[in-house]
């Protein structure tokens, strides 16, 4: 990975922690002041710990997808299109993308079930929150991993047939 990538892949991660560790711990008031939390609820060091540790295999996953492409431009980059290595590393993009999708989409509600659990009327029950968004990237993911699964099946049975001619 070159420089600027590492330094990229960093940001993001130093970002998404620090955005996370603030919500959770250094800055609770973020919880106070949330439009969805009744005027004096406080939430407890617990939620916001839950919270916390919801969100880090989303930031990890994602760093690893980020990664993936990363490694997938690289290979592109030398000029490796059609290569075995090539199609995993789409593979392994879309799948790390479809699972970061999945866990994005389970935290977003269930976080709306911890910022609101302490609120009087016993807070949000727990249901999918639609985002059109997640929906088309979902779809997206399952297309990169589906082309890269067809280009390393392709490149097998090439290289199966050149060893029988």
């Amino acid at each position: 990975l070159g420089d600027v990538y590492k330094r990229q892949l960093i940001y993001y991660v130093y970002e998404s922690l620090s955005r996370f560790v603030s919500r959770s711990f250094t800055h609770p008031e973020w919880w106070y002041n949330h439009w969805m939390v009744d005027e004096g609820v406080k939430a407890t060091l617990t939620t916001r710990t839950i919270y916390f540790a919801g969100w880090m295999p989303t930031i990890i996953v994602s760093a690893l997808s980020t990664i993936a492409g990363l490694y997938l431009l690289n290979r592109v980059r030398k000029g490796l299109f059609f290569d075995l290595r090539t199609g995993m590393a789409i593979q392994v993009l879309g799948a790390l993308s479809v699972i970061v999708i999945v866990l994005d989409t389970i935290m977003e509600s269930v976080s709306i079930v911890l910022i609101t659990q302490l609120n009087s009327d016993g807070g949000m029950p727990l249901r999918y929150q639609y985002d059109p968004t997640d929906i088309k990237m979902l779809i997206l993911s399952v297309v990169i991993f589906t082309i890269g699964w067809l280009m390393r099946e392709a490149i097998i049975i090439d290289q199966e047939h050149k060893k029988f001619v």
